[in-house]
């Protein structure tokens, strides 16, 4: 992401919400690969494949597929990168994606929310070097919350009237 952002923005002030921002293909997949991952609403649900696999809608899931994986290339096509997916895989992944809820639910800021937050985020990818904090643990929680509460690299949430999150703890240095 930090080499699309370099490579797309020659100065801060060029990050903003025009065409320029909708050509940062690999920023907008992570954003969402982290939405995927925790997003914003409450009611994340646990999605781990058992023993003997799972078939959903004929598509089988080995034991073991990890759902809890960083994979942002998920998000682009084959022709964007060369990790990404083809275009019924996306459309089906779009159609089953839903952090801003759907229908008449939706939430009416869904645009406006992600120009924001791409602009925020390039902003701070531009400036700072990111780190998780040396010794962090994102789950790691007790057995007694749950399955997948004790999970070392997913990052916890608990349902609230809104989400509510605790941490992660980065850390930000100065980059250029």
């Amino acid at each position: 992401m930090t080499s699309e952002i370099f490579s797309t923005f020659d100065t801060l002030e060029d990050i903003h919400g025009e065409k320029k921002m909708q050509e940062c293909i690999y920023l907008r997949a992570c954003l969402d690969e982290s939405m995927r991952l925790s997003p914003g609403v409450g009611g994340t649900l646990p999605c781990d494949v058992l023993a003997g696999g799972m078939m959903v809608d004929g598509v089988c899931f080995p034991a073991g597929t990890d759902p809890y994986a960083y994979r942002p290339e998920w998000w682009s096509l084959h022709s964007q990168g060369p990790a990404g997916v083809d275009a019924d895989e996306l459309a089906l992944q779009q159609f089953a994606y839903a952090p801003f809820s759907v229908g008449r639910a939706s939430c009416v800021g869904k645009a406006f929310a992600y120009g924001e937050i791409n602009i925020v985020l390039a902003h701070l990818v531009y400036l700072y070097e990111m780190r998780l904090e040396p010794g962090a643990t994102l789950g790691e929680r007790p057995q007694k919350l749950g399955m997948g509460r004790t999970l070392k690299k997913e990052f916890q949430s608990v349902d609230n009237c809104v989400a509510a999150h605790d941490g992660p703890m980065v850390q930000f240095k100065p980059g250029r």
